[in-house]
């Protein structure tokens, strides 16, 4: 993957820093902020292809910038690092859409490995979905998973249909044909 955006957030300046110094050649546009409140100001104006998060901040932690990264579309690819987050956290980041998780410190070959390697993590059955298999028959995953798009997309949308359609990239009568199915259900 050739990624070209990347916001990298890192309370440690100096660690930042090399970070920025290291992938620069690689990704045209590397921003670093060093708080949830510059990462927050940050993607209010940016959208990055991916994150680097340090999991422990100053103001907060990696949860509360996946938080608002998730209201970006598309969503960003987000790897998480720290030196101090056990197992348990690790675990939570994953169930958060965490693609990758570097216990610091790291070689940047190992870095550079895990940022080349994000379309194939893209491939990977998120968590939600595959906690469903087995479970769930697959018309069941996926009515709940047009359901809860299309309940998504109105709430982005306003409640308007017209713009719930263009984000769901279908025409305004195939949604209001879901929406029918729906309520009949």
């Amino acid at each position: 993957m050739k990624l070209q955006t990347l916001l990298i957030v890192e309370d440690n300046a100096s660690f930042g820093r090399s970070l920025v110094a290291a992938l620069e050649s690689q990704v045209p546009d590397v921003r670093l902020v060093a708080s949830v409140a510059e990462a927050r100001q940050a993607l209010e104006s940016f959208s990055p292809s991916a994150l680097l998060l340090d999991v422990c901040l100053p103001d907060g932690g990696a949860i509360d910038v996946i938080a608002i990264a998730a209201t970006k579309t598309p969503v960003p690819h987000i790897l998480a690092m720290s030196s101090e987050a056990g197992p348990e956290q690790a675990f939570l980041l994953a169930q958060r859409g965490v693609r990758a998780y570097l216990q610091k410190p790291f070689p940047l070959a190992k870095l550079e490995a895990t940022l080349g390697a994000l379309d194939e993590l893209v491939d990977e059955v998120p968590a939600p979905l595959s906690h469903a298999l087995g479970r769930e028959s697959l018309p069941e995953i996926e009515e709940r998973t047009r359901r809860a798009l299309v309940n998504d997309a109105l709430a982005r949308g306003n409640g308007s249909i017209n713009a719930a359609s263009r984000i769901l990239g279908v025409s305004r009568q195939t949604l209001q044909h879901i929406l029918r199915r729906q309520r009949a259900s």
